[in-house]
């Protein structure tokens, strides 16, 4: 049986392995959260992981692999918040897990190509600016961190993350939740992106199928193979340059520049570290699918929707926001910040490549069909935890492995 120290385990990615990973022996450390199983409470960014040398040596002696998914993902996050957890966090666990001599698999984010799309968003109330360069630059940084590290680890890179395949389920609600609902409520008029612009989504349990796949050796149990014979789409993504205002992190030695949409590129892996794209890759559909997937699924959930319109964020900046979000409550202001910000990493961004079908042990490369189920279960999910419908008006789906795209009987046109 392995034995794995998770970090993260009460995020949407942690809480989705903990379920996976049921039958090994699993430790979680924990800064407050309670979950489920064996934990240790903890703080990732101190030394000795904030535990009694005692206590952080005997873990040290029993661990096999760490999966580090905790983290900081607020694009609001100042850049002291975001080096702290994301960066020294990082630092703290390759102590451990050379400490441990064991495997370390780090949860990074496909977005680290894109650092240079990275716009940020104004927003007037307490928070200040939502900026999403410092969270890729502190993902960057972190990732160097584990490359530099000499340790066998793998840097799994994740796009954005919905809830279960099957039912939606989700720890928590995040990102492109916040978008959905907004639609569903009818409080989103403009969404600042190009209709065509592909919205690369993955469900927490494929994420999760792919993590113990990097994490786990082969067992008669599991049926896992190694990790260490394949490896996905490599990346040379670059960290930002030296002396960049919006980052504050050293440069990366990893290599030249990449490509920003985040396509494959050549990359001389000479070291133990294996990067992998945990992304919809071809599969990942376009904004203006998912906001006709949500309209539809609400008229089949007897919900009246307005279908927003889309328009180009410079138009948003420039004529909307004046008129149409600035008078919003503060909230609502925040959200669309928050989505503005978003906007500019899928923008003018083409797809992603993904590691998926290549991970020994791991799951296939999704299809569009299985995609489009999960974002739609997703949708179900949502619309039953904020009250907006009940389990008796959600209608069932088709199976998510026939092969066939989302027909919904209401049009949203």
């Amino acid at each position: 049986m392995t034995s794995i120290l998770l970090t993260g385990a009460s995020g949407v990615i942690g809480a989705a392995l903990l379920h996976r990973l049921a039958g090994h022996r699993v430790t979680a450390l924990t800064y407050r959260a309670e979950v489920p199983g064996r934990a240790v409470r903890g703080d990732v960014t101190r030394p000795w992981l904030g535990l009694h040398r005692g206590r952080y040596a005997e873990l040290a002696a029993s661990v096999d692999v760490v999966l580090h998914c905790a983290g900081v993902t607020d694009f609001s996050a100042d850049d002291d918040t975001m080096r702290t957890q994301n960066v020294r966090g990082t630092e703290q666990i390759v102590r451990f897990a050379a400490d441990a001599g064991a495997r370390l698999v780090f949860s990074s984010t496909a977005f680290v190509a894109r650092h240079e799309l990275a716009r940020p968003a104004r927003a007037e109330e307490p928070g200040g600016t939502v900026d999403p360069r410092r969270y890729l630059a502190s993902k960057l940084a972190a990732e160097e961190v584990v490359r530099r590290s000499g340790l066998p680890a793998a840097i799994a890179r994740i796009s954005v993350v919905i809830g279960d395949s099957a039912g939606g389920e989700t720890s928590r609600f995040q990102g492109l939740h916040s978008t959905t609902s907004a639609i569903m409520r009818s409080l989103l008029p403009v969404l600042p992106f190009s209709p065509g612009a592909t919205i690369d989504v993955l469900p927490r349990d494929l994420v999760a199928e792919a993590l113990v796949a990097l994490a786990l050796p082969p067992t008669p149990s599991t049926g896992l193979a190694p990790t260490s014979g394949a490896a996905a789409p490599p990346s040379t993504a670059p960290a930002p340059p030296s002396g960049d205002p919006a980052s504050g992190y050293p440069a990366s030695t990893s290599g030249g520049p990449g490509p920003v949409s985040g396509g494959p590129a050549p990359a001389d892996r000479t070291g133990p570290v294996a990067e992998y794209w945990i992304t919809a890759g071809a599969a990942a559909p376009t904004v203006q699918r998912l906001v006709d997937l949500v309209v539809a699924r609400c008229g089949e959930l007897g919900l009246r929707v307005s279908l927003p319109r889309f328009a180009p964020p410079a138009m948003v900046e420039r004529v909307i926001r004046p008129v149409f979000i600035d008078p919003l409550p503060a909230k609502q202001r925040r959200r669309f910040a928050n989505l503005m910000a978003l906007a500019s990493l899928f923008d003018g961004a083409g797809r992603f490549p993904t590691g998926l079908g290549t991970i020994p042990g791991g799951p296939p490369a999704p299809t569009t069909a299985l995609i489009e189920r999960a974002f739609v279960a997703s949708v179900d999910y949502q619309a039953r935890t904020e009250g907006l419908t009940t389990a008796a008006q959600v209608p069932e789906q088709g199976g998510l492995d026939d092969g066939k795209p989302m027909v919904l009987k209401a049009d949203p046109a």
